[in-house]
């Protein structure tokens, strides 16, 4: 869901400063609707306001309304920038897949809503990514507040075969919930729905 060229070296600050602000428009129709995510990259804290074709990023919890965003996303930088390598150079971690829906981008408001509508916090990890274990957090509903201690409802991690798997459409999200290379640990309905609210976009099975 990268539809604009990263060039290679980009950081996670450019990625979120300088390039989804540039390019959403591109993939998003100004009727999309809007979004508030806040993003947390080790030390350093966004607020994406979303609104149809438009995104403006904020330094810090740039928010007006309080604690309230509808996502919250906390990701380690050094994961962060792995990714961006990859989707700068091989792309071997970009769905090998188009979305449903006409979604092409991760910042569309279409696709932020459905998950917002999840209430939760999930721990999303690969075991074996590149010989070490790699996660990110996402969460939403009442629980899209950027609360560094809270812990995740539930935690999913898998293998790489499953995470490949999910890339090319072969295996969808709901069906990872339950396939043998992947392990969920906590509230099981909180994950399923994170997962029902992205198998739309998925190619039908």
């Amino acid at each position: 869901m990268i539809p604009f060229t990263i060039p290679p070296g980009t950081s996670p600050h450019v990625l979120i400063t300088e390039l989804l602000p540039r390019d959403h428009a591109r993939p998003v129709p100004a009727s999309a609707g809007r979004a508030r995510v806040f993003v947390h990259i080790d030390d350093a804290r966004y607020t994406l306001d979303v609104d149809g074709a438009r995104v403006k990023a904020h330094i810090g919890d740039h928010n007006a309304d309080g604690d309230r965003f509808d996502l919250s996303l906390r990701a380690n930088e050094a994961t962060v920038q792995k990714f961006l390598d990859d989707w700068s150079g091989p792309k071997r971690w970009l769905p090998k897949f188009e979305p449903r829906g006409g979604i092409a981008i991760l910042t569309d408001p279409r696709l932020l809503r459905r998950l917002a509508m999840v209430t939760g916090r999930i721990e999303l990890a690969i075991a074996d990514f590149e010989g070490e274990r790699v996660s990110l957090t996402l969460a939403a509903g009442a629980r899209a507040v950027h609360d560094e201690a809270a812990e995740p409802d539930v935690v999913v991690e898998m293998t790489m075969d499953a995470f490949e798997r999910l890339l090319d459409a072969s295996l969808a999200p709901d069906e990872a919930i339950a396939d043998r290379h992947v392990t969920v640990r906590g509230k099981k309905l909180v994950a399923m729905q994170f997962a029902l609210a992205l198998v739309p976009f998925f190619p039908p099975r």
